[in-house]
């Protein structure tokens, strides 16, 4: 197998400029690239970057890509990978239902955001590269793994609850080609508030990079982790 050439593309996702703002301003992020087709994607790279040098990274191909996200919602990180991606398919793999998590989750069926998923890769002109999944990431990636599945990225975004993510660590390390990149969003979210220790990935997160150091490459660990498969 063809070791992949990959590097770090960052994407975040905001429903309103205020809570873009805010968020930017409160991390250790700052805005390099904006959409304008009101998607509301915002490209972001680290601050503290040796000598303010901004590398935004691709993929570099030497055979087909296949990308795997776990809670995609309305698709857009998604679109943006396998946009920038030549050569690559993507599979978004989402509940589409209310989950208790948060306001926005709470309401996926009355913000139609199954619906938008769909629509967004119409609009984008990838329904022949992108496919959703409707299921929770347990079951997909078990089903997966039961297929002998495997993908080359897998961006692992779904519940920020620590057992959760742990969970979606696991099975998808086990679903990752040699050479290929795990990504973990919201690394810090609720990190630094001890009664919230089990509502974040970041306990989770740790544990396994302890428990599976020497068989990955650590890139990057800031709000979110790069790591590759060795």
């Amino acid at each position: 197998i063809t070791k992949l050439n990959i590097d770090i593309v960052c994407f975040q996702e905001f429903y309103n400029v205020d809570q873009c703002y805010t968020t930017i301003e409160n991390s250790n992020y700052t805005i390099i690239e904006t959409n304008d087709n009101g998607s509301g994607l915002v490209l972001m790279v680290h601050k503290n970057i040796k000598d303010d040098i901004i590398h935004v990274k691709r993929i570099r191909l030497k055979q087909n890509i296949s990308i795997l996200e776990i809670g995609t919602y309305a698709g857009m990180s998604l679109i943006e990978l396998v946009r920038n991606i030549p050569n690559s398919t993507g599979i978004g793999v989402d509940m589409w239902s209310n989950y208790n998590e948060n306001k926005l989750l709470e309401n996926m069926d009355a913000l139609q955001v199954e619906q938008s998923f769909y629509k967004n890769i119409k609009t984008a002109g990838l329904e022949n590269r992108i496919c959703g999944l409707k299921n929770s990431s347990t079951s997909a990636l078990l089903n997966f793994i039961k297929a002998n599945k495997t993908f080359d990225f897998i961006y692992v975004d779904g519940s920020h609850l620590c057992l959760d993510c742990y969970g979606d660590m696991l099975l998808s390390w086990t679903l990752l080609e040699k050479g290929g990149m795990m990504a973990i969003d919201d690394y810090t979210f609720n990190a630094f508030d001890p009664s919230k220790v089990l509502e974040s990935p970041f306990d989770g997160v740790n544990h396994f990079l302890r428990n599976y150091e020497g068989e990955y490459t650590l890139l990057s660990k800031e709000y979110r982790v790069f790591l590759t498969k060795s």
